[in-house]
């Protein structure tokens, strides 16, 4: 691996960076998401004092941030943690963060039947959210926040899509069943998320003066729907808060969904979704041909990168590549996060292999 220089690497990937169609730029650009799932194979902490200090959380990413740029060049984590956070639209519905020691958190409910999600729908309903989403004393915290680290702070840019706050709120189970048998309830519950949705986030943006365009979702349970129930109970949503938030096309409309949601696609792409993070089993190019458009981040297996030779990695950049890349419109990364226990030699390899197969300069 002597031929990858960590300093040039990320240098010359600075230059070619750009979520658009353009190849007047070195290569194509590598994105590595690396998540609280990625750390626990970096180092070993206590996940829950993780998610719930800051000062910890801070301590634990300058840690890690170390390793990182010892071993592939640069930092990944925040060093400067913001110690509060607006509440997510999942706990506006009565989610709730389940914490624990070893693994990071997970949304739970107490809905079990569908008069509870009926009397949860009539709660919701009446909530004055602008009491709710915040902290008390949000602002000076906040303020304080911002001096540190010399930038802006904005809530209500995205969240949680659709299908994922319905699975999170109603549970996995009872969503599918209830898809089918109680259409009605289910169709009651998305029109209310879609008005509440963009309150929220009308709030949100008010109070952080954040005015500008672009709406990012992230829906890993968007692949629970076919495309009837998808049209009827989702697109709306994400209609919905498109017109609000990203009203012009060249506005940011970006879905990450790290599922088998492929049949999907067209739906998303009348959308007007326009930047895209899909699962591993969704070849790139079947994401070209049914949003030619759309800004393909992807779409190498996080199973292959984690546990593929240097041969196999390579192989999947230039598939990627040659079926999304000449055009300038890819970003290579991974089809979902980076798993945890993903070797530094096969990082480092995934970088050469990018480096050395997706250039637009030679």
């Amino acid at each position: 691996m002597n031929k990858l220089n960590l300093q040039a690497f990320w240098e010359e990937n600075r230059a070619s960076e750009g979520h658009s169609f353009r190849t007047d730029k070195p290569r194509a650009p590598i994105s590595l998401p690396l998540d609280d799932h990625y750390l626990c194979g970096v180092l070993s902490f206590d996940m829950r004092r993780y998610h719930l200090d800051a000062p910890y959380r801070e301590e634990i990413n300058r840690e890690a941030n170390a390793i990182l740029k010892r071993e592939i060049g640069r930092a990944f984590f925040s060093e400067k943690e913001l110690p509060i956070r607006p509440m997510r639209i999942e706990e506006v519905f009565e989610s709730f963060f389940v914490f624990s020691e070893n693994n990071p958190p997970w949304l739970e409910t107490n809905i079990r039947t569908i008069e509870d999600l009926q009397r949860l729908i009539d709660r919701v309903s009446r909530l004055d959210l602008e009491d709710i989403l915040l902290p008390e004393g949000w602002e000076r915290v906040v303020a304080q926040y911002e001096e540190r680290v010399g930038r802006k702070v904005y809530f209500g840019t995205g969240g949680r899509g659709p299908a994922t706050v319905g699975a999170s709120v109603i549970g996995t189970g009872n969503l599918c069943l209830w898809l089918m048998d109680y259409p009605e309830v289910i169709q009651e519950f998305y029109e209310l998320l879609a008005d509440v949705y963009v309150r929220y986030a009308r709030i949100l943006r008010r109070l952080t003066h954040a005015d500008f365009e672009g709406w990012w979702i992230t829906d890993d349970n968007s692949c629970l729907f076919s495309p009837r129930q998808y049209e009827r109970f989702c697109a709306p949503v994400l209609k919905v808060l498109f017109d609000n938030f990203a009203p012009s096309l060249s506005a940011n409309r970006y879905q990450h969904s790290d599922s088998a949601m492929g049949h999907l696609m067209p739906i998303l792409n009348a959308l007007g979704v326009n930047s895209v993070n899909f699962g591993p089993t969704i070849h790139p190019a079947a994401i070209r041909e049914a949003m030619p458009t759309t800004y393909i981040n992807g779409q190498l297996p996080p199973l292959v990168l984690r546990n593929g030779s240097e041969e196999d990695i390579r192989e999947y950049v230039r598939r990627d590549f040659d079926a999304a890349g000449g055009d300038g419109g890819l970003t290579c990364t991974t089809a979902g996060s980076v798993d945890e226990g993903t070797p530094f030699e096969n990082l480092r390899a995934y970088m050469l292999a990018v480096q050395e197969l997706t250039r637009y300069d030679s």
